[in-house]
């Protein structure tokens, strides 16, 4: 029992060895291709897909009022409208506005196309404190 262990230890690895030879060799590229699922994903490739969406405004807006949130992280003071944004699948924007703020409204005037947002209105108000504006969905 003990010979059978030691021999199939040692057959293990030497096939894990060769196996890792030939994916290193150029013959290894024809094992690592899935025809039912595609190519495998190289170093610059990105399975997230990207868009823009371009947000405007409704209403009188105080410059340097609120800030830009892109997944919790803040991104930019909003000095300015309309933003442009690059967003990539599963996003979630908010604004920030400050306490001080008027009310305003913001929409999307202008989206990359296969770009979809959860945004049950057309515009959406943003009063003082965060206000979360929409979830981007990107579908090709």
């Amino acid at each position: 029992m003990d010979f059978l262990l030691k021999f199939l230890s040692v057959l293990m690895i030497s096939l894990l060895i060769t196996v890792q030879f030939m994916l290193i060799l150029p013959c290894g590229t024809e094992l690592r291709t899935d025809d039912l699922n595609g190519e495998p994903i190289k170093s610059h490739q990105s399975i997230i897909d990207r868009g823009h969406a371009t947000l405007n405004l409704l209403g009188e807006y105080t410059a340097n009022s609120a800030s830009l949130y892109i997944n919790g992280r803040h991104v930019m003071v909003i000095h300015r409208f309309p933003v442009k944004l690059e967003l990539a699948d599963g996003d979630v924007v908010e604004i920030h506005a400050a306490k001080s703020a008027p009310a305003f409204h913001v929409y999307i005037s202008e989206r990359s196309s296969g770009l979809h947002d959860d945004m049950r209105d057309n515009a959406v108000r943003i009063t003082p404190g965060m206000n979360r504006i929409m979830r981007v969905n990107i579908r090709n």
